[in-house]
């Protein structure tokens, strides 16, 4: 779930104004067995806040105070709705912001031979930088110097520590098992021995993003290279093709008066949706 800025700003300016506390928010729960969307915690007694809180911030449903922290609700057809207009106004842009716009920054590693831990530095490396691009940093050699590495230093404040890959091939070895992998998926996929070398390569890169950068980054991965056909990161792109091709398909439609329009986001009730698991998917 989602904490809507606007929300998270009245929610602070609400306590401070009431309570005179600054407060420090958690982000929402996921797990349906933790209480409460959003919780903050404090040694002073906010019993008397529960219920102006309701009447004055539109966007909760309900909240409730335990001994040393107060539980939020959201109403989700109101969070939902919001974020959903992000998501369409700000296509591959969601998320990012401009903050730091014009910051220098650079990427380095520490490190670099043939093993697969130092495979998934350097893709961790291209990884940050992408995401650095995209909320308006400027990738250059005089500012901001982040380093990437296995080893932990604390005394580095601008490092990025990437856990190990347990493995026991190098990287050629290791891109080696991962093609024979893809190709043999692939050809079970079609019934035919043959497929397209270009398109092998790139699923073989992709899975092997997905597979060394799914995980945490600071965390150790213990490789288990096979040729089943199990792969995420192919399960993930097939579906991913899927949805376009349902989507394009749908847009054809739309062109030949076989499918109406979507209707505009602000119309969509998202109310309708009562349970958990509409809400989930």
């Amino acid at each position: 779930m989602y904490v809507l800025n606007n929300f998270y700003k009245a929610l602070r300016l609400f306590v401070q104004t009431h309570a005179e506390l600054d407060i420090d928010i958690k982000l929402p729960m996921l797990k349906q067995h933790i209480n409460g969307h959003i919780r903050f915690y404090s040694t002073k007694n906010l019993q008397n806040l529960v219920e102006k809180l309701v009447e004055d911030l539109k966007i909760i449903e309900r909240c409730s105070w335990s001994s040393d922290y107060l539980s939020i609700w959201l109403k989700k057809e109101l969070w939902v709705s919001t974020v959903m207009k992000e998501i369409l106004m700000s296509g591959c842009k969601y998320g990012s912001n401009d903050d730091h716009k014009g910051t220098v920054v650079s990427v380095s590693s520490d490190e670099c031979n043939d093993s697969v831990t130092c495979l998934r530095i350097e893709l961790l490396k291209e990884a940050i930088q992408n995401l650095a691009k995209i909320n308006g940093y400027i990738i250059g050699n005089d500012g901001l110097n982040l380093l990437l590495s296995k080893k932990n230093n604390p005394n580095n404040s601008n490092l990025v520590l990437c856990g190990n890959v347990v493995c026991n091939m190098n990287v050629k070895e290791y891109k080696q098992r991962k093609q024979e992998s893809v190709t043999k998926m692939s050809a079970n996929r079609i019934e035919s021995e043959e497929y397209p070398i270009d398109i092998i390569s790139k699923l073989c890169h992709a899975s092997i993003v997905y597979e060394l950068l799914s995980v945490r980054h600071n965390k150790v991965i213990n490789m288990k290279c096979d040729t089943s056909n199990k792969d995420s990161g192919i399960f993930i792109m097939y579906n991913y093709s899927r949805l376009c091709q349902v989507w394009k398909a749908y847009e054809n439609g739309v062109i030949e008066n076989y499918y109406e329009s979507l209707p505009d986001i602000c119309s969509v009730n998202f109310g309708l949706l009562t349970s958990n698991v509409s809400f989930n998917i």
